[in-house]
């Protein structure tokens, strides 16, 4: 039987210092998932963990922190049209490269940098399996798979099925693990195995990403007081040149606007008439 796991890297943000780009390491939601997937294995003799990564060349030394961690394999999808792909043509990739006799798909909460954590959920769609997310323990038995899922409240719901299932490890630290030396060493020789996607590049796309970041702030006019304040706290913020709550004292000698909008405000709520 194997265990899959779903790869991803990214940049080591603690690395860069903000002078430049930081090298790319696996992801902790991936880590998770590996953690998982070695739970899995241990109830599960003679089981198999295979890891697979849809990413760009780039990512080859963070895959390799895979096999560091008890993967016994890690394959690497790709083609020049996955650069734009939307998550289901990703979802298309990874489950045609679903090797056979495969018990479980395992995927991480969500990435680190940009995750949407339904991935998994498409990949048991386009497979036809069923799906469990928030999973914290996974247990293989004769009669199947059995897995504990977290709820609110300090639940825990236990599921078993027969069949093969994908799961989505709840958020979680990635487990504590420090491999052998001798595996380490034998990580960083090992080519990770590249197979095309180009069959999807005729694949009709719905959704193209151009790109993606943190999102814009919302600016507001100094002088315009927010609608949720109430009568003291919207006379305050005019009274301070909108900037009362960064803690800068009262300004003086106020324009022609910020005063005509103080004399409304008063009138409004009733101080003038």
């Amino acid at each position: 039987m194997n265990a899959v796991v779903l790869l991803r890297a990214v940049i080591d943000e603690s690395a860069t210092g903000g002078v430049y780009t930081g090298p790319w390491v696996l992801d902790g939601a991936s880590q998770v998932a590996v953690g998982l997937a070695r739970q899995w294995r241990q109830t599960a003799p003679g089981s198999r963990i295979v890891g697979i990564a849809i990413g760009p060349p780039e990512w080859e030394p963070a895959l390799r922190s895979a096999l560091m961690l008890e993967c016994d394999e890690v394959r690497r999808g790709w083609s020049d049209a996955m650069s734009a792909a939307d998550l289901l043509t990703v979802a298309r990739a990874i489950a045609s490269s679903v090797p056979a006799e495969t018990a479980i798909v395992i995927g991480g909460e969500s990435s680190s940098d940009h995750g949407t954590g339904v991935l998994p959920a498409a990949i048991a769609e386009n497979l036809g399996w069923p799906y469990l997310g928030d999973v914290t323990t996974v247990v293989a038995e004769e009669c199947g798979t059995t897995l504990t899922v977290r709820r609110d409240g300090g639940l825990r719901i236990r599921c078993r099925t027969a069949s093969p299932v994908v799961v989505a490890a709840a958020r979680m630290p990635p487990p504590g693990y420090y491999p052998r030396v001798a595996r380490v060493i034998a990580a960083r020789k090992v080519g990770i195995p590249w197979f095309d996607l180009g069959f999807l590049e005729s694949a009709e796309q719905r959704l193209e990403v151009v790109g993606y970041g943190p999102a814009k702030p919302l600016t507001r006019h100094l002088l315009q007081p927010s609608a949720g304040a109430n009568p003291a706290q919207r006379l305050r913020q005019l009274m301070s040149g909108g900037v009362a709550s960064r803690g800068a004292q009262n300004m003086g000698g106020a324009s022609d606007d910020t005063a005509r909008r103080l004399a409304d405000l008063l009138v409004s709520e009733g101080f003038v008439s």
